[in-house]
């Protein structure tokens, strides 16, 4: 048997596609007979106190039954609040049992320290089984990749890589994150099917998961716009706008996405470095992007990071030196650019800053 596990919604009133998202995982899982779906929190927005929309929605796919964990947007609703034979609101840690697998389910609680005396006080308790998954909302604190939620400071009723070893389950499945990460092929956040904001980058999805084989399907969702936040350098060289746009279509490329899907593309670029003629390079940049179908965030480029270069008596040397110092760092085969730690765009950013810079 499969099941289908999404989180962080953020239904509002003032964004009606990110409803329109959420019908078409519905859909996605009626096609592929999938029978159960779990909200790992966040459905609704804070600002969101009227729950019709989804609760007509989801009358319509009597067929799935969903389960619904509250997160901190959303922590005090409740199964009064919806009339839906279909949803099941999971307002205290609790077990559903599917054939030879359980599913944990913990809410969040405002002032509840961490997922991991949950566990603790649950096992003290009745017993955890011996093969469960785990599906809440909160923050792994532990993984390497880690990066907290953008909107909200501070940590979120986190569980601990001790309290994943303790208690073993063979999944977890978390809510709050926005980004989807996976870590270590158990720890999984599905992130905002629908982006909520410009920082939410590249294509959405949703998770499936097997429970007979654990293996987890990744799902892409069809978003009305499709966010990316790219950084590119430019060189004072005779040919920095070759160079810009070789980057671009190398950049374009990279986003692996079709050409219905680039139409839906906004892209908040910056520019980095130094430039011969800044109101040129910013309107060829638009012009290409125009060109390749891609929408610019706020319309314009950011070039608040590039620098005019004005040519002296150094120009020239200055410019040689940059072009033969590049050519060897590009030959080079540097440990650091292995590991990711630092990008080579990174070491030219500096060495830009340090001839060209005053």
């Amino acid at each position: 048997m499969k099941i289908a596990i999404t989180a962080d919604c953020h239904l509002s009133e003032k964004f009606p596609e990110r409803i329109s998202v959420l019908e078409n995982i519905f859909s996605k899982l009626r096609q592929k007979n999938i029978r159960h779906l779990f909200i790992a929190g966040d459905l609704f927005d804070k600002t969101q106190q009227n729950y019709s929309s989804f609760d007509d929605l989801i009358k319509q796919y009597s067929d799935v039954n969903i389960y619904l964990i509250p997160g901190n947007h959303d922590p005090n609703i409740k199964q009064i609040h919806f009339t839906s034979q279909n949803l099941r609101v999971i307002s205290s840690p609790e077990i559903i049992s599917f054939d030879n697998l359980d599913v944990f389910m913990i809410p969040y609680v405002i002032g509840r320290t961490t997922m991991d005396e949950v566990l603790a006080e649950f096992n003290l308790k009745s017993r955890l089984p011996e093969r469960f998954i785990l599906i809440s909302h909160g923050d792994y604190i532990s993984m390497r990749n880690y990066v907290p939620n953008p909107y909200e400071k501070g940590i979120y009723m986190p569980i601990s890589v001790s309290a994943i070893e303790k208690f073993k389950p063979l999944k977890v499945f978390l809510g709050h994150i926005h980004k989807a990460t996976d870590e270590e092929g158990k720890i999984y956040y599905p992130g905002s099917p629908c982006p909520v904001d410009i920082t939410e980058t590249g294509k959405r999805r949703f998770l499936i998961f097997d429970m007979e084989t654990l293996e987890v399907e990744f799902v892409f969702t069809e978003t009305p716009y499709i966010y990316f936040n790219e950084v590119q350098l430019v060189y004072p060289l005779e040919n920095e706008i070759e160079i810009v746009e070789d980057r671009l279509t190398k950049m374009i490329k990279e986003w692996g996405l079709k050409e219905d899907e680039l139409k839906k593309v906004i892209l908040k670029i910056e520019l980095k470095g130094y430039s011969r003629n800044k109101k040129i390079l910013a309107e060829r940049i638009k012009q290409f992007l125009i060109e390749k179908g891609v929408k610019i965030y706020n319309d314009e480029p950011d070039l608040s990071s590039v620098s005019v270069f004005e040519k002296d008596v150094t120009s020239q040397e200055r410019i040689k030196i940059f072009e033969e110092t590049r050519k060897y760092l590009q030959d080079l085969n540097l440990n650091e650019l292995k590991t990711k730690k630092v990008g080579r765009e990174d070491i030219e950013e500096q060495i830009l800053k340090l001839i060209f810079g005053r």
